[in-house]
């Protein structure tokens, strides 16, 4: 099921809406997709990590595809975008 995602790995996003701690309009990037359980069968999600080093389990919905122009590296520094690098 994977596969019929139309985001692959490594694909910079946007958050649409606010998903958890994550608010609207934060960059990120694609970097994994699971498998999650529901009900009798599974569902494909995005794990992003988000700016802050937020890691969450996204839906399609939820994201956009957006190039920010940040690496996952400077997305996974603690003090976020505005730190010095």
């Amino acid at each position: 099921m994977p596969s019929t995602l139309p985001l692959t790995v490594g694909t910079k996003i946007i958050a649409v809406r606010n998903i958890g701690p994550v608010r609207e309009g934060a960059p990120g990037i694609v970097t994994d997709i699971a498998e999650v359980p529901f009900f009798f069968r599974s569902r494909p999600m995005y794990l992003c990590t988000f700016a802050g080093n937020l890691k969450i389990a996204a839906r399609r919905k939820e994201i956009n595809d957006y190039d920010h122009g940040y690496t996952l590296e400077r997305l996974e520094n603690p003090g976020g975008l505005w730190a010095q690098p």
